[in-house]
C-alpha cells in the first residue's frame, strides 16, 4: 500500500480532451498555459508540448500569443516510441530536463497519432505474432497480438501519467465502436487509442473527459445562412462520452461554447474547479 501524499494539496490536472479534425483541439491546447501562467508554466513561462504529428510542430493552428508559451518536442520515429513517451511522461532519462527545469505541464497531441505509430513498430517486430502479412520491405500488417501489446502498452504509459508530478494534457481523434452484426452490445464514441476497447477503457484513465464538436448554430430566420459553432461538451451525449469531475454536487457547465479565443473554456473549468 502507499499512503497518498496529495492530500490537502492542489490537484493536478489529468485530462483527455478528444474529437474529429479541425474542431480545434489544437488550437484550445494551445490556449492553456496563457489561461493560468502561475499554475501551469515552468519558471521560464512554458509548458511542454509533444506534437505527436510531425504537422503539428509547425503550430500553425495555435494562436500566435500562445505559441512563446509552448516547448516544442518530438518523436524519432525511427527509435522506440514506447520508451520516449514513457521517458517524457515520467520527466526521465533523456526527458529528465523535464522535471530539472521546473516544467509543470505536459501536454500530447495527439496521442492517437504517436500509439498507433507503436503499433505499427510492435507489428514490424514480428514479436507478437507469426502471421503477419508484409506490406513492404520493412512493414507489417498489425495482428491480434500486436493489438494487445499495445494496448497494454498504452495502459503503462497512462499510468505512468497518472504518477507524475505533472499536470497531463492530452488529445486523441474520436471513434465510433458498434457491436459486431449478430452480437448483443451498445455503440459508444470515445477517445482513439489502439483497438475497439481503447474507446470505453480510456476514459477510466483521467479525471476529466472532454469532447470536441461542431454543431449548426441555432438558425433565427427561415433561409438564414447556416454557420457552425465549436463546443466542449463535458457531460455524456448520446454514446459520446464525456465526464468533468468538478467539487458540486451537479455539473455547472454540461457544455461550453468555444470563443474565437479559446481561453474561455480553461477559464471556465478553472472556476468550476475552483482553481486559483
Amino acid at each position: 500500500m502507499i499512503r497518498s501524499a496529495e492530500t490537502g494539496t492542489a490537484a493536478k490536472w489529468h485530462m483527455l480532451l478528444y474529437g474529429s479534425g479541425e474542431t480545434g483541439k489544437s488550437r484550445l491546447l494551445g490556449a492553456l498555459p496563457r489561461s493560468n501562467p502561475d499554475f501551469f508554466c515552468s519558471p521560464s513561462g512554458k509548458v511542454v508540448y509533444l506534437a505527436a504529428d510531425p504537422e503539428g510542430a509547425r503550430l500553425g493552428s495555435i494562436l500566435p500569443e500562445d505559441r512563446k508559451h509552448l516547448e516544442v518536442v518530438e518523436l524519432d520515429y525511427k527509435k522506440d516510441i514506447f520508451e520516449q513517451l514513457n521517458n517524457l511522461f515520467s520527466g526521465t532519462g533523456d526527458c529528465k530536463w523535464v522535471a530539472d527545469e521546473g516544467f509543470k505541464t505536459i501536454i500530447t497531441d495527439t496521442l492517437t497519432v504517436a500509439v498507433r505509430a507503436m503499433l505499427g513498430q510492435l507489428a514490424d517486430s514480428g514479436k507478437f505474432s507469426d502471421k503477419n502479412i508484409r506490406i513492404s520491405r520493412t512493414h507489417s500488417l498489425p495482428m491480434q497480438g500486436d493489438y494487445m501489446a499495445a494496448g497494454r502498452l498504452l495502459d503503462e504509459l497512462m499510468r505512468t501519467q497518472q504518477a507524475a508530478p505533472f499536470h497531463s494534457i492530452v488529445a486523441c481523434h474520436e471513434q465510433e465502436v458498434h457491436p459486431d452484426e449478430g452480437r448483443r452490445g451498445e455503440s459508444i464514441g470515445g477517445p482513439a487509442g489502439v483497438g475497439r476497447a481503447a474507446v470505453r477503457l480510456m476514459v477510466n484513465y483521467y479525471n476529466t473527459v472532454l469532447r470536441v464538436h461542431q454543431r449548426p448554430k441555432p438558425r433565427t430566420q427561415i433561409g438564414a445562412k447556416l454557420e457552425m459553432e465549436r463546443v466542449v461538451s463535458t457531460t455524456t451525449q448520446g454514446i459520446w462520452q464525456a465526464k468533468f469531475r468538478v467539487p458540486a454536487p451537479v455539473n455547472p457547465i454540461p457544455e461550453i461554447l468555444v470563443d474565437p479565443d479559446p481561453i474561455n473554456v480553461w477559464q471556465k473549468l478553472a472556476a468550476a474547479q475552483e482553481v486559483k
